[in-house]
């Protein structure tokens, strides 16, 4: 059982950080741009219209203050962003036939920066702390990126498949939960690097190695093609996977999307080795809607991998349909519920896992921010114990 004396603790910690934060503080982007947070978020991590842009022109606002210079030959920002984040869970319970609890005061730190590089090359990096880990420093995510118009951008990524896709249906790295999205967290049939996750496959949010284009050829149209490794491969060894990306805008506020990719997992990749090649796909649709302050994101995934034994095809389905309200306080969010439903699919189809997720954050100022969060998988295969969570989780960004 959760002890109740607890959570009403953890819950008393964040209402006094909550009286005692400055309402000031400001991560290193807005401080470069002197504006706000909300310039480029509806709810930090989650980006809206302008954040977008920002991101795809290279994590720049080129006609702003700010980006300027050192010299004619060097053409370093002379305030480079450079942020870091920390994250604190001091209460993570979850019950799967037993009861375990966690109490990370310090869960993760980040490290991670963006800017202009050289003239249209810019770049982006984050480096991460995390307490399952030992805290030992890993590379999360790297990119370089070739800014040569609107229409056409180049990027060598070690990222997820679509790090370069500034829509957040398919990004796990701004999501406004401690859970993940079933669609992005699922290995599908497990073809996607064998040898991943002890051997359950490789997830669609898992880093690879990519070299990609990217860009708007109109303002409504987004499209993201590229070429990578196999998940969690740091080496890209042999094996490929391509993948095509196209989102568009039906209205500002409106958009929908695809995505299509193809790989496979070969006999003599090292990091790999199954007993035969095996190909994978995924084809995928999405969408993202905000409606005032409001926003809807939805993703469905079809994945289908080359069996083992190589003698069929596992095909396997996983979806998420997601909706948040940011309650506003003077222009900036305040309160955020946020309502998740998962699915996904393991065996072929014939076993099926639900869970929905409920979370309440709160901003004490635009980069630091408490949730509360609960999660409930309440439909599982037969012998298969249903899971609960319930997790406090706090975040300063700057």
């Amino acid at each position: 059982m959760m002890d109740t004396k607890t959570v009403l603790s953890a819950f008393g910690v964040v209402a006094m950080l909550s009286a005692a934060t400055s309402a000031n503080a400001i991560p290193a982007f807005a401080r470069k741009y002197q504006t706000n947070c909300s310039s480029c978020h509806t709810a930090y991590p989650a980006l809206n219209t302008a954040g977008r842009k920002f991101k795809e022109a290279g994590y720049r606002f080129p006609k702003l203050k700010g980006e300027e210079s050192v010299s004619d030959f060097l053409h370093w920002d002379k305030v480079f962003p450079v942020s870091a984040a920390f994250i604190s869970r001091p209460f993570d319970n979850s019950s799967n036939g037993k009861s375990d609890t966690n109490q990370a005061a310090i869960h993760e730190l980040e490290l991670f920066s963006a800017g202009r590089l050289y003239k249209n090359v810019s770049g982006f990096f984050e480096l991460e702390m995390e307490d399952e880990d030992g805290f030992n420093t890993q590379l999360a995510h790297a990119a370089m990126t070739y800014n040569m118009s609107d229409a056409v951008n180049a990027q060598v990524t070690y990222g997820a498949t679509l790090f370069a896709d500034s829509y957040d249906t398919f990004s796990d790295m701004r999501r406004l939960t401690a859970s993940h999205a079933a669609a992005l967290n699922s290995s599908f049939g497990g073809a996607d690097n064998v040898v991943a996750h002890g051997g359950d496959g490789g997830r669609f949010r898992d880093q690879r190695q990519i070299v990609s284009v990217y860009g708007r050829p109109v303002k409504q149209l987004y499209y993201n093609l590229g070429v990578g490794g196999l998940a969690k491969d740091t080496e890209g060894t042999n094996s490929r996977t391509y993948f095509g990306r196209v989102a568009f805008d039906i209205t500002p506020k409106v958009m929908v999307g695809g995505m299509a990719m193809s790989g496979k997992c070969e006999t003599n990749t090292s990091d790999c080795t199954p007993a035969t090649d095996r190909d994978f796909k995924r084809y995928a649709v999405d969408t993202q809607v905000d409606v005032g302050d409001g926003r809807l994101t939805g993703v469905f995934i079809r994945g289908k991998d080359d069996t083992a034994a190589g003698n069929g095809e596992d095909e396997n389905d996983a979806w998420y349909l997601q909706g948040m309200y940011v309650v506003k306080d003077d222009g900036r969010p305040s309160i955020v519920p946020l309502v998740r439903v998962d699915s996904y699919e393991m065996n072929d189809g014939s076993d099926e896992y639900k869970s929905y997720t409920l979370n309440l954050g709160y901003y004490f100022t635009q980069n630091i921010k408490g949730f509360a969060e609960f999660s409930d998988q309440f439909d599982t295969p037969s012998g298969v114990d249903e899971e609960q969570r319930y997790t406090l989780q706090l975040e300063a960004a700057f």
